[in-house]
């Protein structure tokens, strides 16, 4: 079952979707999709090129922006960063459960006050994380 979290106004955040989630997706007028899960994970995951085809198919912008679940680096965040920045909006990224994205998401600002109100935009949609617990990147 799709289960979207907003955490800004114009980013959302996943668990895995599947392809028939993404005609809802494209009807709930999201404009891209990120896909922070990497081929592989598990047995039952949709593979990159399947959901790719279909987003192509339906209009929506798709970028393959894998990331192993403990494994963050500068890269990833600002890879992830940039692609916010160029995407049309809104935009909906996904991983296994959303913590990845969501981490990328809050790994990209920073400015400590801001990323407090993320952290805490966050934690209401129930992902739990506190302030210290986000690794600072410098991404300039």
């Amino acid at each position: 079952m799709l289960e979207i979290k907003q955490l800004a106004n114009q980013f959302s955040v996943s668990p895995q979707i599947l392809l028939e989630d993404l005609d809802v997706i494209a009807k709930l007028g999201y404009k891209s999709v990120i896909n922070n899960r990497p081929d592989g994970e598990a047995d039952d995951q949709i593979e990159n090129y399947k959901l790719q085809k279909k987003c192509l198919e339906l209009g929506l912008n798709y970028q393959y922006l894998p990331v192993v679940a403990g494994q963050i680096t500068v890269q990833n965040v600002q890879d992830m960063s940039d692609n916010i920045n160029k995407m049309d909006k809104p935009i909906l990224a996904f991983c296994r459960t959303g913590t990845r994205s969501c981490l990328l998401w809050l790994g990209s600002d920073q400015d400590k006050k801001t990323r407090a109100n993320r952290i805490q935009k966050a934690n209401n949609q129930g992902y739990v994380f506190d302030i210290n617990q986000i690794p600072s990147f410098d991404i300039g």
